[in-house]
């Protein structure tokens, strides 16, 4: 039988509760599938049937769930972290084959996280779920995750 240690069940439980939230914004997520840094909130409400960002955002608070731009941001770190921290390939080569400047995301990173694109992929893979988690709390922490 395995060992239950803290790190174990603190990955586990950030897992349960990633995998929670995002099916509850099931209907929105699947907006986020391609990492594209110019979708707005105009365009996502639009894509939903919304008439406006406005709905969007009250849509979203009433299932509990971040912000959009909290929730896109987030959702895209996770992404470019799952795709490119133990990967050979570099987000500067996957930019520039997207035809994009590899700075914006480099950017983007930053001032999502606070820390370097070095400094990201140098932590645990289940980072960016925990500091997302840490930072929309305030939007779920009335719920049962």
């Amino acid at each position: 039988m395995p060992i239950l240690t803290s790190s174990y069940i603190t990955t586990l439980t950030t897992s349960l509760t990633w995998n929670f939230l995002m099916k509850r914004a099931n209907e929105i997520t699947p907006l986020f599938q391609d990492i594209r840094l110019s979708l707005s909130a105009t365009s996502a409400a639009k894509s939903l049937g919304l008439k406006s960002a406005g709905a969007l955002e009250r849509m979203l608070a009433d299932l509990s769930i971040p912000p959009f731009y909290s929730l896109r941001d987030w959702h895209y770190v996770v992404q470019l972290v799952d795709r490119f921290s133990a990967s050979d390939t570099s987000i500067a080569h996957w930019s520039l084959a997207r035809g994009e400047y590899p700075s914006v995301y480099y950017r983007f990173i930053r001032r999502v996280t606070r820390l370097t694109w070095n400094d990201v992929r140098l932590r645990e893979p289940t980072w960016a779920r925990e500091n997302a988690l840490q930072d929309w709390r305030r939007f779920i922490a009335n719920e049962d995750v």
